[in-house]
């Protein structure tokens, strides 16, 4: 019943709450940009990170944007990015993180205990910089803070924490970076990006992409058009689009996919393998699977990102923990053989459960040492 109120409370907000424009009426003086982001979880559900208010007056963002974008979509969630200007140097900014749902009748049937959080913080933006709305959503801590385009904390950070059943906000005093860290190399810039950011942020952090391919839409099965952006080494990122004057026109990025790195590069790989969930873990488990010859400190890795994810309700993350079962088949080591029979419970993930099962009957049968997972 609880869930039932809250899916209607957002849909009846969503429509009936006056919103101002995010500049004073009338303001002539300086600006900044603040984008917001969000991070899908499955089809009908992610999580959205936006300005609610600026100094105390609603505004629009990324939240009322997918929800309108959703109407008539059914069980599909079609995510829709913002950003707005600001006026510097200083300005009173609420900030929220929260799930969103294609429909209140998925927000009845999910069975996640992920928490909100909102909180207001004093922003002080420099002139012309660009800055993003990052957060994180758990079942016991969750935050929500504004960061500069590479990812360093530009505000304080608001954290709700479940103590003992009932919740608790705080401000989480950070220390503000004022130097020219620009996200350090290449390929961590591009594992930083998140749902939301636009191909004008996109540009000024990576440059033009190598590759440019543009989906225009088709009304018949009502997919929306978009435009994919290639970076050889890196990855590539899909952008959501609007079509202006005939013209495709990039807007938010909607989703990221990281090209596997070089498999030599063990530092780098468990970094890029152990940050990522989601979609971004299901599509670099299918290049992992299509990798051959694997060696045994790669594998490893792949056997302590499947044990850690393996209770994931994540419907992508669990796709992805079950490519990375076959990986583990594929090898035909009998070093994960006591691995993947510990993923066949019954309180995993079917699909996770039917690949490890499957798996296994790939590996030999081998009086030699196991894999040990780290928790």
């Amino acid at each position: 019943m609880k869930s039932l109120l809250m899916a209607f409370l957002t849909v009846f907000l969503c429509g009936c709450q006056t919103l101002h424009h995010s500049l004073p009426k009338g303001y002539s003086g300086s600006t900044a940009s603040i984008v917001d982001s969000y991070k899908r979880y499955d089809n009908s559900k992610a999580a959205i990170f936006f300005v609610e208010q600026i100094s105390d007056k609603k505004v629009y963002n990324a939240y009322i944007a997918t929800f309108g974008a959703s109407r008539n979509q059914g069980q599909n969630l079609v995510l829709a990015g913002w950003s707005r200007k600001v006026a510097t140097p200083s300005v009173k900014v609420k900030l929220k993180g929260a799930l969103q749902y294609s429909a209140p009748i998925s927000e009845i049937f999910d069975n996640s205990d992920l928490i909100s959080v909102e909180g207001i913080v004093d922003f002080s933006p420099e002139e012309n910089k660009e800055y993003i709305v990052r957060g994180k959503l758990s079942e016991n801590t969750s935050s929500v803070w504004i960061s500069d385009q590479y990812g360093n904390v530009a505000s304080d950070i608001v954290v709700v924490k479940k103590v003992t059943k009932q919740l608790k906000t705080e401000l989480v005093k950070s220390e503000i970076k004022t130097n020219n860290n620009h996200g350090g190399s290449r390929q961590d810039v591009f594992n930083n990006l998140v749902g939301g950011e636009t191909d004008k942020l996109v540009k000024a952090k990576l440059g033009t992409p190598n590759d440019i391919e543009v989906y225009e839409g088709n009304s018949f099965t009502f997919r929306k058009p978009h435009i994919t952006y290639f970076y050889d080494g890196l990855g590539k990122l899909q952008f959501s689009a609007a079509k202006i004057n005939s013209e495709i026109i990039p807007r938010f990025i909607t989703r990221v996919t990281p090209e596997l790195v070089n498999l030599a590069d063990k530092l780098t790989l468990e970094k890029q393998l152990m940050s990522v969930s989601g979609i971004e873990l299901q599509q670099l488990a299918k290049q992992f699977y299509l990798r051959n010859n694997l060696n045994q400190e790669v594998l490893d890795l792949v056997a302590q990102k499947a044990w850690l994810e393996r209770k994931s309700e994540n419907t992508y993350t669990a796709d992805g923990v079950a490519w990375l079962c076959k990986v583990l088949g594929k090898s035909k080591k009998p070093r994960y053989r006591d691995l993947l029979s510990k993923l066949q419970q019954k309180q995993f993930n079917s699909k996770i459960r039917r690949h490890s099962k499957a798996s296994l009957k790939l590996l030999p049968m081998e009086d030699i040492e196991q894999f040990m997972p780290e928790e």
